[in-house]
């Protein structure tokens, strides 16, 4: 009985400093802390067994210190290494709830398109579509997720009818946006 009790005691422990350290995650993301939150998601995250809940708030972290980046060169590269941690995982094989995975695929495809716009719009053309199957991606996982939607009009805004964008098709995308999650839309125009 003194076993079991000691193993009990050592599992809830384990929790109570897992559970800290999501707070002590999430308190940062909150406040724009991203530098300080970058190395809290990378002990949190763990490859052999990973949580999407982690995983999609580290591309978060990513995606944010890209974007406050000095560079073109460094801004490529942020998003990179991110992509690197996410791909193997933005085809359902993570645990994790259905808008945690979602987010995955969703965080991955920002951090494509992040990477996309650094390279510039001529060289980036090509990526399009995958941006579109990768938010589509999202949507089949968790459909009322308005941030993908927003994504897929916000690239119809960006690129130029001519060259495949579509301003009515963009509509309808935003729409979608706010229709599912009117309060919670990140990237807000």
């Amino acid at each position: 009985m003194k076993k079991i009790l000691i193993v009990i005691s050592v599992f809830v422990f384990a929790f109570s400093l897992f559970a800290n350290d999501i707070a002590t995650l999430d308190k940062l993301l909150d406040e724009g802390k991203y530098n300080e939150a970058f190395p809290v998601a990378e002990k949190l995250f763990d490859k052999s067994n990973p949580d999407a809940k982690i995983l999609w708030k580290l591309g978060r972290i990513y995606y944010e210190l890209a974007d406050a980046a000095k560079n073109k060169k460094e801004i490529i590269s942020t998003c990179e290494k991110g992509m690197g941690i996410m791909k193997p995982f933005i085809n359902g094989n993570i645990s994790g709830e259905a808008i945690d995975r979602a987010k995955v695929v969703y965080w991955y495809d920002v951090l494509y398109s992040r990477r996309g716009k650094a390279i510039g719009i001529k060289e980036s053309l090509d990526i399009i579509p995958e941006l579109f199957n990768l938010a589509d991606k999202a949507i089949s996982i968790y459909k009322e997720f308005g941030e993908p939607y927003h994504l897929k009009a916000m690239i119809d805004d960006a690129v130029p009818s001519f060259l495949g964008g579509d301003k009515f098709r963009m509509g309808i995308n935003f729409n979608n946006a706010l229709k599912y999650d009117p309060d919670n839309l990140t990237f807000i125009v």
